[in-house]
């Protein structure tokens, strides 16, 4: 399997961006017939059926007169027994390397990145009642589980060569990488609006780097609202522009 540990923090925020969230993902990392069957189980025990379900539940009891609870048992073991089994087959995938858990470390801070969840973390508290792992006082939020067939098309569509790639060393980042994270950020979290003058992105860009990176932002050279525009504006104008046509 390809070394995360070499890949930059952008590569990993975008297979974020893509994964899926912890609480879904037993039930989405499947067939789609295998889905199917998860969705009309659950419409039946919440009691949201067609038609034709109706029927089915009401024909499946032989005395119509037994209370509804009684009819539905049989679906609600149904699906508990298919949760169940669907569960184990993602902890079994966490196992054989299949399913990469990425989060966030609480507390999270503006300019966070995501992080694998450790192997000892999520081993120990594989629970499906959110989307964390708590072991002690460290916690991982946001979790999401990235396929490892999704990850070699990611790796593969961004020509990215892992194990032969350079890796930017630890230190200041390059203000430029900086830009472009500010950026994909705020976009990812619906915080500039493209109905607005390009400069209140550029502005709450500088706020970005302000806050995540003081150091950075005390010497301004390449942080001025040219050098940005210049990463951000043909970005930008597509996506203005896609808002405006809708």
């Amino acid at each position: 399997m390809t070394d995360l540990s070499k890949l930059p923090d952008s590569d990993f925020y975008e297979l974020w961006k893509i994964g899926i969230p912890k609480t879904q993902a037993y039930y989405r990392f499947v067939p789609e017939k295998i889905q199917t069957r998860y969705s009309r189980l659950k419409r039946l025990v919440n009691g949201q059926h067609s038609k034709s379900l109706k029927e089915a539940l009401l024909s499946f009891a032989e005395d119509p007169s037994k209370p509804t609870h009684a009819k539905i048992s049989p679906y609600r073991e149904e699906l508990d027994n298919l949760e169940e089994k669907l569960k184990r087959n993602i902890l079994l995938a966490l196992q054989r390397e299949l399913l990469i858990p990425i989060g966030y470390e609480v507390p999270r801070h503006i300019g966070d990145k995501p992080v694998l969840v450790p192997k000892d973390i999520w081993s120990r508290n594989l629970n499906w009642n959110n989307n964390s792992f708590k072991i002690g006082s460290l916690e991982i939020e946001d979790v999401r589980f990235v396929h490892k067939n999704t990850l070699d098309r990611y790796l593969e569509t961004n020509h990215a060569n892992i194990e032969e790639r350079d890796v930017m060393p630890q230190g200041r980042p390059s203000k430029s990488g900086t830009i472009l994270e500010a950026y994909e950020y705020l976009v990812a979290h619906e915080v500039i609006n493209f109905t607005k003058p390009q400069k209140d992105a550029i502005y709450k860009i500088q706020m970005y780097i302000k806050n995540a990176y003081p150091e950075l932002y005390e010497d301004k050279r390449g942080l001025g609202t040219e050098a940005i525009r210049g990463h951000i504006a043909k970005d930008f104008r597509a996506r203005a522009l896609k808002i405006k046509t809708q």
